[in-house]
């Protein structure tokens, strides 16, 4: 009776507790080099996420309009962990890709969002959190070439992302 006691306290302790994210927090999210914010203005096709589950959500779109050298809107609908989700927010734009997000009910506005890889000629984006809450993968055509998707998926391993939660929406 003692251990069933045990086990049982062990379980429930084990469902108190917070689920990690994505990633390991822990581990840094160094800054892009050579980001180009001006690439970031226009609209995305959200074609990557992670989830445990498989989605049940659409691919998301997001349109990125330039409010100032260093601030923009990003409207849309995004698949963040799973779920889909609504937003109109403000971002204040960092020159290493660090985006500081407020304004409507995202789960995740307020927590910073980190660019991790820009493709060629601003194609393609990949996004991560400090927290490992989700990742995402853009695209400007809905589409990632070969060469994106392995060097993608390597930025997302090196910062401890772990790549069999990946999905790929499209």
């Amino acid at each position: 009776m003692p251990r069933l006691i045990v086990c049982l306290l062990m379980l429930m302790l084990a469902a108190c507790t917070p689920s990690r994210g994505y990633r390991d927090g822990a581990l840094g999210i160094p800054p892009l080099a050579g980001f180009d914010r001006t690439a970031w203005a226009g609209d995305w096709v959200q074609i990557g996420d992670f989830a445990r589950h498989p989605q049940t959500c659409l691919p998301g779109r997001l349109t990125v309009q330039p409010l100032a050298a260093d601030r923009v809107t990003v409207a849309g609908r995004l698949c963040t962990a799973g779920t889909a989700e609504e937003l109109n927010l403000h971002a204040s734009i960092g020159t290493g890709g660090d985006l500081r997000l407020s304004g409507a009910a995202l789960k995740q506005a307020g927590a910073p969002w980190q660019v991790i890889y820009q493709g060629y000629r601003g194609e393609s984006l990949a996004i991560a959190t400090p927290s490992g809450a989700f990742g995402l993968i853009l695209s400007r055509s809905g589409r990632l070439s070969g060469r994106d998707a392995t060097a993608i998926r390597g930025v997302f391993a090196a910062r401890g992302y772990d790549l069999q939660n990946l999905r790929m929406l499209r």
